[in-house]
């Protein structure tokens, strides 16, 4: 049956609900009219005269809250917009706040290695002197860092003044040290195998991190290195003919986005002669290396006309014993036509990552002499001066010409002013 009735609640007020009694199945339903409050049953006592009463502990029976009253649209888009304002504030004190402290630390930085930024005529990117050298922008920040490098017993330093010959040493070492395992040589670039130490990419934490053996490439003068590394460590420095340089480094600011040299050969040779090219003076560079008794020098004319004496001295030099059948390997690997085809080393994936342009290459001739396709008389003899006088090593220069033919081609130039 079913019937309204009143019943009970231990410790609150009364509650109304419908009660139905099933006698047969010897249940009692209790439905509770008021749902949002809580309620447990407690013991249920039956009575066929009295109305039926129930004990019911209640629990959370409080009076629900009140409804919120909504917020107007406008009222909501005010609210948005102070939120807003209120992180802009936020984002751009916490910018400036970094940004001074960044900016302190920099003019500490800078202070501290008697860094100066000057502006080079036809250059876009930044160069600073230091130590009267003039270094690229990303050396910058890292000098510290540079310098306290942590170098071990095994490392293999390739070095040079830019394009003088380094890729080609790189991939000389790389098999020296791997036993010839041209197929190993060819399944990662050359980069990575011998990662390049001044640049942000990958990193000196990634160069700290390697395991085996390290073959690290720099254009850092030796002053900016860690003191001693000549004695510490295996050294290795290829010094090329300053004209061929001067050409094949101009061409190199013309392939390279980065670069971005805007002017003609004549601008960037004048530069080279006042030795304001990132990494010059030319003769300030190559003099820190050559005259170091440790530093096993290379000279890149060499590796041309008398390879096999070359590369075997190199060998001897990482302590490494090669055949002659292997010695002639190497030099047929790595030779200019198979380096520039070889796609491991010829960093054509420069060009996907839009480091290079389209067009060029960074193997270009390879070849002795073609200054002389390039250079003004003025200009070669201004070199000329530089090698006699700014360098302090005795160093005898192959040019691709006689000293004869050359002072023949100088007598003439005059002849005819």
């Amino acid at each position: 049956m079913n019937r309204f009735i009143s019943f009970n609640v231990r410790g609150s007020q009364i509650l109304r609900g419908n009660i139905k009694i099933l006698q047969k199945q010897k249940l009692i339903l209790i439905e509770i009219n008021q749902p949002k409050r809580c309620v447990s049953l407690g013991k249920i006592i039956l009575n066929s005269k009295l109305p039926i009463k129930a004990e019911i502990k209640a629990e959370n029976h409080q009076t629900p809250p009140p409804p919120r009253k909504e917020l107007s649209p406008i009222r909501k888009l005010l609210y948005v917009k102070d939120y807003l304002d209120f992180l802009i504030i936020l984002f751009l004190g916490t910018g400036i706040y970094i940004g001074y402290n960044k900016s302190k630390l920099k003019n500490e930085h800078e202070k501290k290695y008697n860094i100066e930024w000057v502006n080079i005529p036809f250059t876009k990117h930044k160069i600073f002197t230091c130590n009267n050298f003039y270094l690229p922008e990303f050396c910058a920040k890292h000098l510290e860092n540079f310098k306290n490098f942590q170098i071990r017993n095994s490392d293999i330093w390739i070095v040079s003044f830019p394009k003088s010959g380094t890729t080609w040493v790189q991939e000389l070492v790389y098999l020296i040290e791997n036993e010839c395992d041209f197929k190993k040589a060819q399944q990662d670039s050359i980069e990575n195998r011998s990662p390049f130490f001044d640049y942000p990419s990958p990193g000196l934490k990634h160069i700290d991190n390697i395991k085996s053996r390290r073959i690290i490439k720099t254009h850092l003068p030796i002053s900016f290195l860690p003191d001693n590394i000549e004695n510490e460590s295996k050294v290795i420095y290829i010094v090329r003919n300053p004209k061929d340089v001067t050409v094949s480094y101009f061409h190199f600011t013309n392939l390279s986005t980065q670069a971005q040299f805007t002017g003609s050969f004549y601008d960037f040779a004048k530069l080279f002669i006042d030795g304001k090219v990132p990494y010059g003076p030319w003769w300030k560079h190559v003099d820190e290396y050559v005259s170091r008794k440790n530093v096993h020098v290379i000279s890149y004319e060499d590796l041309h006309t008398r390879p096999y004496e070359v590369i075997k001295n190199l060998s001897e030099y990482l302590g490494k014993s090669l055949s002659d059948e292997k010695i002639k390997s190497i030099i047929e690997w790595c030779s200019f036509d198979n380096m520039k085809n070889n796609p491991s080393v010829n960093y054509e994936w420069y060009k996907e990552l839009g480091l290079y342009k389209k067009s060029g290459n960074f193997f270009r001739k390879g070849k002795i002499g073609d200054w002389l396709n390039h250079f003004a008389m003025e200009d070669s003899k201004q070199i000329d001066e530089i090698v006699e006088k700014n360098l302090k090593t005795d160093i005898k220069f192959n040019y691709g010409i006689s000293d004869e033919d050359l002072h023949k081609i100088y007598a003439a130039a005059k002849t005819n002013e």
